[in-house]
């Protein structure tokens, strides 16, 4: 059985790097016009959702895909979430000198990644830990806007419990969405890479089962 609670985890909309392939971690650049076109998307589509806590790491490219999705809401709306919350935890892995490398470069046979990238994974996981354990307690739907290797290091780390050298063949594409809950405290993935309708149709009723 479902616990009632959600969380939502939403890669950023399309940058100028991410377009071009390459390594965007802690250099701090906005959405592309396709980006902001995306959030934009998924705003609309997520309009009719509730949502409880709205999440979103410091970087601007997160930033601006929370607040695209919260604009495209009605003012009288009675959700509790009525503004986003930064949390830095949230932030994309530091990539230190493979900074604005092409991904392509770092990739060995079978979509494995290089031992360089891997180690900058591995000094992330932490971070990604303790970030997991607070997301996991919060109730209710959470959605929160974060990144592409954060997100799919904590599916593969602390939902999975897989080994992090396979997160590359996880494709996650821009403002495409997790979706996790837990069944007898056990974490379940019910969605991956999934759209703004899929947020609404799987957490539909979970309003109803607010007290």
């Amino acid at each position: 059985m479902q616990s009632g609670n959600y969380l939502i985890l939403v890669r950023h909309g399309s940058t100028e790097w991410n377009e071009s392939g390459r390594l965007n971690g802690t250099t701090d650049i906005p959405l592309s016009i396709e980006g902001l076109d995306q959030a934009r998307q998924l705003g609309q589509q997520l309009a009719g959702c509730q949502f409880d806590a709205v999440l979103a790491s410091s970087r601007r490219r997160s930033q601006q895909t929370a607040q695209a999705i919260l604009a495209e809401r009605s003012p009288s709306r009675s959700d509790k979430a009525s503004a986003v919350i930064s949390d830095s935890r949230l932030d994309e892995i530091d990539f230190g000198p493979l900074e604005n490398s092409l991904v392509h470069s770092l990739e060995r046979p079978g979509l494995e990644l290089s031992s360089e990238l891997l180690d900058r994974v591995r000094l992330a996981l932490p971070r990604v830990e303790d970030t997991w354990e607070h997301l996991r307690g919060k109730k209710g739907v959470t959605l929160a806007v974060s990144h592409g290797y954060l997100i799919r290091t904590m599916i593969c780390n602390c939902v999975l419990q897989s080994s992090i050298e396979r997160l590359r063949r996880l494709q996650l594409r821009s403002c495409g969405a997790t979706i996790i809950t837990w069944q007898h405290g056990t974490p379940r993935l019910v969605c991956f890479n999934g759209s703004g309708d899929d947020i609404c149709r799987i957490t539909a009723g979970t309003a109803a089962r607010r007290p």
